[in-house]
């Protein structure tokens, strides 16, 4: 078996990059980002955004009854990312309201 050399040697874009004194501290704060979309997904019951998704699933299943090879195959391929968009978007939801549980049951906790 050959062993192919690995050119690189810098951390991969997974790796963190091991930075002595202050710059490490401003690297490790920079996970922290904010993401104002995924806020605003979140902070509705029923987001436009799902009834959009909804109409182009009903769409791509149409593809898949009625097109070519090539365009059910494509549609497929679709409607399984569409699929895992929303099975993450159900457990970030689901994250949302336990967290919302458990700050609403610390907060009665404390008022006792």
């Amino acid at each position: 078996m050959t062993k192919i050399p690995n050119e690189h040697k810098g951390p991969t874009r997974f790796q963190k990059r091991v930075v002595p004194g202050e710059q490490a501290a401003q690297i490790q704060e920079s996970y922290f980002q904010s993401f104002p979309r995924m806020e605003r997904l979140l902070s509705t019951e029923h987001p436009p955004l799902l009834a959009q998704m909804e109409a182009t699933c009903r769409r791509l299943d149409a593809l898949l009854k009625s097109g070519s090879p090539q365009e059910a195959a494509r549609a497929q391929t679709a409607m399984n990312a569409y699929a895992r968009s929303l099975e993450l978007y159900r457990y970030l939801a689901a994250l949302r309201d336990k967290t919302w549980a458990e700050s609403n049951n610390e907060g009665s906790v404390n008022d006792k």
